[in-house]
């Protein structure tokens, strides 16, 4: 997590700490109070993760919400795995619903394992009755729900024949958040693999882009040429990249050192989540079984992407512009679509 994301803002209002509880129950979350100040309450066990600042920092978002493209240059990295923890702690420490949806356009797999199983809705319904998704009370009626209360549009199923049903295109799935966002306090996008061709498309419609690579020499590599490549189209998406890095194994501190050394010499922003056997099992992810370690580092990223929202105080001039510029390039993909848009110099 950047330093500048510990340093409590001047110009902001003091805040009351209303201590702690014990194992939040799904939708717990922090509360507004008197003048519509927030009263952050932190789960007990992760009053030793450094998750107040996270959760103060949290307390001030609200919609529109801002939207986190989490993409990777290689397939079975762990990216969904990353978007479900990371959205599980925001679904905690936000004031507002976090939502994370499959844009991957898969048809297995994916988002929907890692959140829950509960329900055979998908991102496609959500796509196919936009017009109807009015409030809070119509999304909630689609999305799937999380451990701690994330919610979810997971991938469409592959079915014989079809119906009519299909895995939405990109620019689809940004006109729905488009739709959304008055209801969420952050968007999380689990995109899909990454090429040289394009890369910049998908994470050029996102306001917060993070990429997962696997804590391997090779996986980092090769992430590392795809953000050259990136820099050639847009160098200031590539100074917001959060690259997280995941290691694939237990016990092989070496290799994740080495590999988060290669990260770090090359970009600003660097998260390394080590091995837990809650990411590694296809199952939903609930972040409060998480081991000390992992459940820290899942914490910082949090932290990592709350600190570069625009309505947090405390984020810079630059850095706004950079929200509202990767927000109107959005808003021109649905519009428009992925293929007729054209490179930002």
């Amino acid at each position: 997590m950047a330093e500048s994301g510990d340093e409590p803002d001047d110009s902001r209002p003091p805040f009351e700490l209303c201590g702690s509880f014990d194992d939040a129950s799904p939708g717990d979350q922090t509360s507004r109070v008197d003048e519509g100040l927030p009263m952050p309450l932190v789960p007990r066990r992760f009053r030793s993760d450094g998750a107040d600042i996270l959760w103060l920092r949290s307390a001030w978002l609200s919609p529109p919400c801002a939207v986190v493209g989490v993409g990777s240059a290689d397939g079975g990295v762990g990216r969904s795995a990353i978007t479900a923890a990371v959205g599980g702690v925001l679904a905690l420490a936000c004031p507002d619903p976090v939502i994370a949806i499959d844009a991957t356009g898969r048809t297995w797999g994916g988002l929907g394992l890692r959140v829950s199983t509960a329900t055979p809705r998908s991102v496609w319904d959500a796509v196919d009755n936009a017009d109807s998704l009015i409030d809070r009370q119509s999304i909630e009626r689609i999305v799937q729900q999380g451990p701690t209360g994330l919610h979810a549009l997971a991938a469409e199923e592959a079915t014989e024949g079809g119906g009519g049903r299909r895995a939405p295109m990109l620019h689809e799935t940004y006109a729905l958040v488009e739709r959304i966002r008055p209801v969420y306090s952050i968007a999380l996008l689990d995109l899909p693999q990454v090429e040289v061709r394009g890369i910049w498309s998908p994470l050029a419609g996102c306001e917060i882009p993070v990429l997962v690579s696997r804590a391997t020499r090779e996986s980092v590599q090769h992430t590392l040429r795809l953000l050259t490549q990136l820099r050639r189209v847009s160098s200031a998406l590539v100074d917001q990249v959060i690259l997280t890095l995941v290691a694939g194994r237990p016990h092989h501190p070496r290799e994740v050192r080495l590999a988060e050394q290669q990260a770090t010499d090359a970009v600003r922003s660097v998260i390394t989540v080590p091995w837990d056997p809650v990411l590694a099992r296809p199952e939903p992810i609930d972040v409060r079984r998480l081991g000390a370690s992992a459940r820290r580092a899942v914490v910082n990223l949090a932290a990592e992407i709350v600190t570069r929202c625009a309505s947090v105080p405390g984020v810079t001039g630059a850095q706004g512009n950079a929200r509202m510029a990767r927000t109107s390039a959005l808003r021109l993909e649905q519009t428009r679509g992925l293929g007729n848009v054209e490179p930002r110099r």
